[in-house]
């Protein structure tokens, strides 16, 4: 038993041992690493990191070889651009007509000869050896590019140069430009040879403004063949290469200055030996004038290429390869070209176009400037173009259907009143004042006083803005009317703008740059030779400027032409047979005038003016003359026709010139257009007729005997036009009643209420007294003007005498104009006493109207003193008493507008408002004198001032 016992003991120790030495084994782990050092530790950490770190290299590196991969343009172009005799940079670009069809400009140098490919043997050896020595002096050794000038967009070899000038040249400049520039020209070299690079070079170099390749460089400044070059003479031409931008003929001392250079640094290189450089240097060159290639409207080429150096580089273009098709109506713009010229130079009737200009009858200056075009308003393509139409010229009144136009927008319209009446600012152009018109008048006939009354009531900010959004450029505030005409503007920029109203508020055009404003267009597209596509602009893109209703409202008065009559008589210029809207142009000097007009399908713009160094005037009948000329060119090919009515505008027959509805009284009514909603709604207030005493020329009472009665009607002027009316011998009302007493009436028998010659409304209460000592009834009766021929009983005979109390109330309400009340007391014995009193019923409340501001909830600035012009308005159909102006509850301002007897029934002022920055509610309030009265609130939010 002790053995066994002693067996089984010793194998549970046995058991136990394995798993005591694996607690040893894990305490000593963790004792050791307890025991690292943390420099150890930092160790294992950086190897990490490190490996991470290539890792990240490696991924980079391989990501920035995808990027300067990725998009590499094809060395296959390159042959196809420059090689052989069928290369496309061979063919000279052309600038065509709008067809394609007919050739407008060849950008090559007539000098030049016929473009051809010249082989590597064919050229100089001295151009080839000066031109390596300057560009590329270890061209037959190099891989065709270098190091040198990385990042700094320097193209420091000959592979490198023809790799940007025909691959990259679209390209951001950059590292990453340099670096896919300096892999094509390695390709390059390894693929075609460093001997066809030189090749490819030599024959499409740029040597100056427009030319390309060594062997025009040389017919064209040396008249010298390619292959008989001095050094001398290869100096010069390398050094023409070396600033392409620089004429050598307009700037020959600075090429000059460079060709020195290149020889010295040739003989110091040993390109060249001391003998040979001296010789050079000595040699003296003769350079021939440069022919230059001749446009057929050279104005409209520059333009054009302007606008497509925006697109591509101009020395791409220049190069040759590309047709330019253009917006140009051929045959339009050379009859637009022959009508200028023969305006400008007096010369005979020379073409069809020119033919209006015989009617021409006056006496134009020796010397004068015109420009003209013709624009596509619903593409904004420029059609035909003669002289400068992108220099400004001061606006003059080209500006003011814009200003009326701004007008419209604030909720005037061609019928509202306007007053043509001395103006301490502007006077008309005839000397004269035309007294009261419909704006419509005031637009088409130039009348400045009207004008300036509407710049003051719509004000300059809304105007800028307005002018702004349909592209002219107008610099700062103006404080007047006259500040604005003398703002400047261009042809092209008035014809643009114009175009707007036949295209129902919308501006057509393209953006030429990015974010940039729409601009009339020269460019249809570009094609390479080979038939791709470079450009497309055939498609205008568009942008509303204002609503149809509003662009149809200008076309509609500038369309007008019996509204242009008083001005400029009948016939005139601006009439072509066919619905045109057209706005002759002057200018406060004098020296400059316009003419700018469109039919549906075409804009036209003429300015003329005097040179700075001419005295004079500018005839506006030149302008208007060439203009017809010129537009009745573009109308030929085209049908006649109008302007569509828009739903939102209504006809609606009112009184000329009050623009308000007719009257018995008015003389002359016409038919006007109206924005929907906008339309009058009462009647002509400008003409009254007014019963006067014909012996005494007073006002008629009721007491004044019927036989001396008669009915005259006067125009009404407001108190500002009491000059003119005066000076123009215009009869005036008379502001007292007839002098005829009225009967004595007794304590007994009397009207007391309402009193004589009152306005009154609604119910009228009637007081007086009503009394006598054989008394049996009275009774009351009303009748209807001066000396009614009918009376209407107001209530039953009553049998019981009224002493001072009230008599009856009389339902006047629905009544207006003059009326007679009669009190009869009827005695016992049949005996009557009456009285009678006058008074005017007035049952219609007046209208109170914000002009400006008149938006609710705009915006405004206040002026640099903190004020805020408030343009009120107010009229009633029999007289105005008082207009009261609230800001947030509290009264600013009481009017009183008349206290005579004939009352004012239209009213307007300006009055200044110093209110404080946010939210402000203002309130109108008017009265007329019968105690009716109305209200217009608004609200409105001003603006902090920046720099107060």
């Amino acid at each position: 038993r002790a053995n066994c016992s002693i067996s089984q003991s010793s194998k549970a120790s046995s058991n136990l041992m394995p798993a005591a030495s694996l607690i040893v084994q894990a305490r000593q782990r963790r004792r050791f690493r307890q025991q690292q050092s943390p420099a150890l530790k930092a160790g294992w950490g950086c190897a990490v990191a490190l490996i991470l770190g290539m890792v990240g290299l490696i991924f980079a590196a391989v990501w920035a070889a995808v990027d300067l991969g990725r998009d590499l343009p094809s060395l296959d172009a390159l042959p196809l651009f420059l090689d052989g005799q069928q290369a496309q940079l061979l063919q000279p670009t052309r600038l065509m007509d709008r067809t394609g069809q007919k050739e407008i400009l060849r950008l090559e140098n007539p000098a030049a000869g016929q473009r051809r490919f010249l082989t590597i043997w064919e050229f100089s050896p001295t151009l080839i050896t000066t031109t390596l020595a300057t560009l590329d002096p270890g061209f037959w050794s190099s891989p065709g590019f270098t190091l040198a000038g990385l990042g700094a967009g320097l193209h420091a070899t000959i592979a490198q140069r023809i790799v940007y000038d025909f691959l990259l040249w679209d390209e951001a400049p950059g590292l990453r430009r340099d670096l896919r520039e300096r892999l094509l020209a390695a390709q390059l070299v390894a693929r075609f040879g460093r001997q066809k690079a030189l090749e490819w070079y030599l024959n499409s170099a740029a040597y100056g403004p427009g030319v390309y390749g060594a062997e025009a460089a040389a017919h064209i400044y040396l008249d010298r063949a390619v292959d008989e070059l001095s050094w001398a003479e290869a100096a010069f031409l390398v050094a023409a290469a070396q600033s392409p931008a620089i004429d050598p003929l307009e700037a020959s001392e600075l090429v000059f200055e460079r060709q020195r250079q290149i020889l010295a640094e040739m003989r110091q290189q040993k390109w060249i030996t001391s003998q040979q450089a001296d010789h050079a240097q000595e040699e003296e060159l003769r350079l021939q004038r440069s022919a230059r290639a001749i446009s057929l409207a050279p104005g409209f080429t520059e333009l054009a290429l302007a606008q497509l150096a925006s697109q591509l580089p101009l020395v791409r273009i220049q190069r040759g390869g590309l047709r330019i098709i253009t917006t140009l109506d051929f045959d339009l713009q050379q009859q637009t070209a022959c009508a200028t010229a023969s305006l400008v130079k007096g010369s005979a009737v020379a073409c069809e176009a020119a033919r209006p200009l015989a009617a021409l009858a006056v006496d134009l200056p020796a010397e004068l400037d015109a420009a003209a075009a013709i624009l596509d308003p619903h593409s904004g393509q420029i059609l035909a173009l003669t002289g400068d139409v992108s220099a400004p010229h001061p606006a003059g009144t080209l500006f003011t259907p814009y200003l009326y136009l701004s007008a419209f927008a604030r909720g005037f319209s061609p019928a509202a009143l306007v007053w043509d009446i001395p103006d301490q600012e502007l006077s008309n152009f005839d000397q004269q004042s035309h007294g009261p018109m419909r704006l419509r008048m005031a637009l088409a006939n130039d009348y400045l006083p009207p004008a300036s009354q509407v710049y003051q009531q719509v004000g300059d900010k809304d105007i800028n803005r307005l002018l702004d959004a349909f592209g002219f450029s107008v610099e700062g505030d103006q404080e007047n009317l006259a500040a604005l005409l003398n703002q400047s503007t261009t042809p092209l920029t008035a014809a643009h703008a114009l175009g707007v109203f036949a295209n129902r508020g919308v501006l057509a055009g393209r953006a030429i740059e990015a974010n940039a404003r729409l601009q009339p267009t020269a460019i249809l597209r570009v094609e390479a030779t080979d038939g791709r596509l470079w450009l497309d602009w055939s498609e205008p893109q568009r942008r509303s400027l204002v609503s149809a209703q509003l662009a149809y409202l200008a076309t509609h008065v500038l369309s007008d032409e019996p509204a242009r009559w008083p001005s400029l008589g009948h016939p005139n210029f601006l009439e072509i047979g066919r619905p045109a809207a057209v706005k002759a142009g002057r200018t406060l000097s004098g020296r400059d005038a316009w003419t700018v007009g469109t039919i549906p399908q075409a804009t036209a713009v003429v300015w003329i003016g005097l040179p700075e160094e001419v005295e004079g005037e500018a005839p506006i009948q030149a302008a208007a003359a060439l203009w017809q000329a010129i537009i009745q060119s573009a109308a030929r090919s085209r049908p006649a026709l109008g302007w569509e009515t828009p739903a939102g505008v209504n006809t609606v027959a009112v009184c000329d010139p009050s623009g308000l509805l007719p009257t018995v009284e008015c003389p002359n009514v016409v038919s006007e257009i109206f924005l929907a909603g906008s339309e009058p709604t009462i009647p002509d207030t400008l003409y009254r007729a007014v019963p006067v005493n014909r012996e005494t020329g007073l006002l008629a009472t009721v007491f004044t005997p019927p036989s001396l009665v008669e009915n005259r009607v006067y125009l009404l002027v407001p108190p500002e036009a009491a000059g003119w009316a005066a000076q123009a011998g215009l009869p005036v009302p008379p502001r007292d009643y007839d002098l005829i007493a009225a009967p004595l009436t007794s304590a007994r028998v009397n009207l007391s209420q309402p009193a004589l010659f009152a306005n009154v409304r609604g119910q009228v209460t009637l007081r007086g007294s009503a009394t006598a000592e054989d008394f049996r009834f009275y009774r009351l009766q009303v009748g209807a003007g001066l000396n009614p021929q009918r009376w209407l009983q107001v209530g039953e005979d009553n049998p019981r005498p009224v002493e001072d109390g009230v008599l009856g109330v009389w339902d006047a309400s629905g009544l207006s104009g003059l009326y007679a009340i009669q009190l009869l007391v009827v005695h016992k014995d049949q005996t009557v006493e009456t009285v009678v009193a006058q008074v005017t019923v007035d049952n219609q409340p007046p209208a109170a109207r914000f002009l400006a501001p008149q938006t609710e909830g705009e915006k405004v600035d206040p002026d640099p003193q903190g004020y805020i012009p408030l343009q009120l308005t107010a009229e009633d159909d029999i007289g105005l008493w008082k207009v009261e102006l609230e800001a947030d509850g509290a009264l600013l301002a009481a009017f009183y507008p008349s206290a005579a007897a004939t009352a004012t029934l239209e009213w307007k002022t300006l009055f200044a408002w110093q209110g404080a920055p946010g939210q402000h509610q203002l309130l109108l309030r008017v009265f007329d004198r019968a105690g009716n009265s109305s209200e217009k609130a608004l609200s409105l939010e001003v603006r902090k001032r920046e720099n107060p």
